[in-house]
């Protein structure tokens, strides 16, 4: 009994899977030599009325700026929560936050570098729903800390970018 309580939970409930693109920007010390990039990405969620779980993926490429041959990958792996504080029948501003971690990878002409840390995700967008499809679009700011453990540095990188999940 209990498992075809789970299984019709589930079903009448939103498991979606989807995509996303976007642009980001670089901030801080790596705007001067950075110029912002674009970002995609993969996503599959869980929502109950106003509640989303998300776990997505984002890789974005930050070029160099002018000739210079110079880039910045980021791939990020995020599990962020949603709620949708405004909530219409067909339409919704929802905020978020999640953790995550990111690999980064520095080139520059022959020379490689490669790195991983622990993120925060800070989100909001607008959602227009299609019975349980859905698709978004907002700001999402990746929040990376670093430098020393006795004064830590805050570097963030804001995505606007546009999310399509399309539900079973």
């Amino acid at each position: 009994m209990v498992n075809l309580t789970v299984i019709l939970t589930l079903l009448c409930s939103g498991l979606d899977i989807g995509g996303r693109v976007g642009i980001a920007f670089p901030t801080g010390g790596v705007n001067r030599t950075l110029r912002s990039g674009t970002t995609i990405g993969l996503q599959a969620g869980y929502s109950l009325n106003r509640h989303r779980l998300e776990l997505g993926y984002s890789y974005f490429t930050f070029p160099g700026q002018v000739s210079v041959p110079y880039e910045l990958r980021v791939h990020d792996v995020a599990l962020a929560y949603d709620y949708e504080f405004l909530h219409r029948m067909n339409w919704g501003i929802s905020a978020g936050a999640g953790a995550g971690y990111s690999i980064l990878q520095r080139s520059f002409n022959t020379g490689r570098e490669t790195g991983r840390t622990p993120d925060i995700h800070l989100a909001m967008k607008v959602i227009q729903h299609e019975g349980k499809s859905r698709v978004s679009a907002g700001l999402d700011n990746i929040i990376f800390m670093e430098g020393r453990a006795d004064r830590p540095l805050l570097t963030y990188i804001p995505m606007l970018r546009v999310e399509v999940g399309y539900a079973f």
